[in-house]
C-alpha cells in the first residue's frame, strides 16, 4: 500500500525482535499511514516468521546510516509525521532523522537530542553526579586484539561493545588469555544488520542482582512505569567453547511506585545527567551489597517482550505514552497499582520447559503459555543476505515460547519462573 498525501505518517526505523509491534497499534489507532525500514535480509526475515506488514516497508541496506534512511524516504515520497526506532541498533539513526526532518520527535523549542553510547553515558553520568555509583571501565578501538596487562583490570570482567545490544558480543573473562578470546571473538563479529562496533568496553564485572526500570520522561519530568528484576543466565557462546556470556531470558516486573526508593532516585539523576527531554527509555542497574550501580541507559522501549509487562502490570500502553508525549496529546499519566500485582515472564528455548510451565497452566496457577509460530523453510534468505542476519540469528533465535506468571508476591511469582528453566546455567 502507498502512503497518501494527506495522512499522517509514522516512521518506525528498524523492525522489533520480540515479535510485538507497538508502535504499529499506536499508529493505527491514530489514522496513522505507518512506515518500516528495514535491511532487505531483515524484512524478508520478518515474513518468513509471519509479522504483521507495514503499509509500507522500504528496504535500506545500512538503517544505522541516516542518510541512506532519508534518501529512501524522499525517494518513497514519504514525510513523516513522527519517526522511532523500533529497535537498539537503530536508535542513533531515528533521532538523527527526526532532526534533520524536524519532526514532532525534535519538541519544540528544545535542542536536539543526540544518543550517546554505553562509554559516553558512563562519562556523562560521572561529570554530572559524581555520587552515582558505576563499574570501573576503560575503552579501547574497534581491532583490539590484546589488552597490557594493568593493576586496574582486575578478573573477572566484563568485555563487550559499547554500541552493542541484546547482549550481542558480552562476554565474561577470567584473565587475560580469556580476554584476548573475547577481544579476537569480536573481531569475526559484526553489530546488527552488519558493520562494525564504534569500541571496545572493559568494565569491572558486578556480581549483583540486575534491575531495568521502564519509563518516559515527559518535558524533563521522569515517569517510571515498571521496575523489572532480570533473569539472566550465563551460556557458552557459540564457536568460542572457552567463553562464557550473558543472556537475559526474562523480566519480573512490579509497579513503578513499588520500586526501590534508591533505583528511582537514581533513574531520575541518569535522566538528567544524559539531558534527555522526551520520549520512552529504561536504564539498567546492578545492586551489590545493597547499592545500586548505573550500568546503561537506552532511549527506546524495552525488547524482550518488556513491552508486555508493562502493559500487565500497569494496564497502560507504554508505546501509547510515547505517541502522545511527541505528538503532543498531554502528559503520560500512570494508573495506580492493582494490589501487589506482580508479573514475570521467561522465554523458553526447549520443550522441556514448555512443558514444566503447561503444567503449571493446568493447575490454574496463574501462568501462561504462548508458542511462537515456527519459521517457514519455504522462505529462508538466500545466501547472500544471510551474513546479515548473522547476529539476529546469534541472539534472537532458538525460543520456541514465552512463559508468563502472574501473582502477587515477587520472589514467588520469581521461583515459579525459575524452576521452569531447564539445564541453562543461571545467575
Amino acid at each position: 500500500m502507498g502512503i497518501s498525501n494527506s495522512a499522517s505518517v509514522f516512521v518506525q526505523i528498524g523492525a522489533t525482535r520480540d515479535g510485538l509491534d507497538p508502535y504499529l497499534d499506536c499508529a493505527a489507532d491514530r489514522g496513522m499511514q505507518s512506515v518500516l525500514v528495514e535491511t532487505p535480509a531483515y524484512l524478508r526475515h520478518r515474513r518468513a516468521l509471519s509479522r504483521r506488514s507495514f503499509d509500507t516497508e522500504l528496504a535500506v541496506p545500512e538503517p544505522q546510516e541516516s542518510v541512506g534512511v532519508l534518501a529512501a524516504l524522499a525517494s518513497a515520497n514519504v514525510v513523516p509525521t513522527l519517526v522511532l526506532a523500533g529497535f537498539e541498533r537503530y536508535v542513533s539513526s531515528a533521532f538523527s532523522v527526526a532532526n534533520t526532518l524536524d519532526t514532532t520527535l525534535r519538541p519544540a523549542g528544545r535542542q536536539s537530542f543526540v544518543p550517546i553510547d554505553k562509554w559516553g553515558q558512563r562519562k556523562a553520568v560521572a561529570a554530572a553526579t559524581p555520587e552515582i555509583r558505576q563499574p570501573w571501565f576503560a575503552s579501547f578501538p574497534t581491532g583490539t586484539t590484546a589488552v597490557r596487562p594493568s593493576a586496574s583490570i582486575d578478573f573477572p570482567c566484563v568485555v563487550k561493545p559499547a554500541d552493542g545490544g541484546g547482549g550481542l558480543g558480552v562476554f565474561l573473562v577470567d584473565g587475560l588469555v580469556q580476554m584476548e578470546l573475547a577481544l579476537a571473538c569480536l573481531q569475526t563479529m559484526q553489530n546488527y544488520g552488519g558493520g562494525l562496533f564504534s569500541s571496545m568496553l572493559v568494565e569491572e564485572f558486578l556480581d549483583g542482582a540486575e534491575f531495568s526500570l521502564q519509563g518516559i520522561v515527559h518535558e524533563g519530568q521522569v515517569l517510571v512505569l515498571t521496575a523489572c528484576e532480570k533473569v539472566i543466565v550465563h551460556e557458552e557462546v557459540p564457536g568460542c567453547p572457552d567463553l562464557m556470556g550473558f543472556r537475559e531470558v526474562g523480566h519480573v516486573a512490579v509497579h513503578g511506585t513499588r520500586a526501590a526508593p534508591d533505583l528511582l532516585r537514581l533513574t531520575e539523576a541518569v535522566v538528567a545527567a544524559i539531558g534527555y527531554q522526551q520520549g520512552p527509555f529504561h536504564v539498567d542497574v546492578i545492586r551489590r551489597m545493597g547499592d545500586p550501580t548505573f550500568l546503561e541507559m537506552g532511549f527506546r522501549l524495552s525488547g524482550g517482550a518488556v513491552v508486555e509487562l508493562v502493559r500487565r502490570v500497569t494496564g497502560v500502553q507504554w508505546a501509547d505514552l510515547a505517541f502522545r508525549t511527541y505528538l503532543g496529546e498531554g502528559c503520560p499519566v500512570l494508573p495506580s497499582p492493582v494490589a501487589h500485582r506482580v508479573v514475570g515472564q521467561i522465554e523458553a528455548v526447549d520443550e522441556w520447559e514448555m512443558a514444566s510451565a503447561q503444567v503449571l497452566e493446568n493447575r490454574g496457577a496463574g501462568v501462561e503459555v504462548i508458542r511462537y509460530p515456527t519459521l517457514s523453510a519455504s522462505m529462508e534468505s538466500p545466501a547472500d543476505e544471510r551474513a546479515q542476519l548473522d547476529s539476529d540469528l546469534l541472539r534472537h533465535s532458538g525460543g520456541v515460547g514465552r512463559i508468563v506468571i502472574a501473582g502477587d508476591d515477587l520472589d514467588e511469582v520469581r521461583s515459579r519462573l525459575e524452576g521452569c528453566i531447564g539445564v541453562r546455567k543461571q545467575r
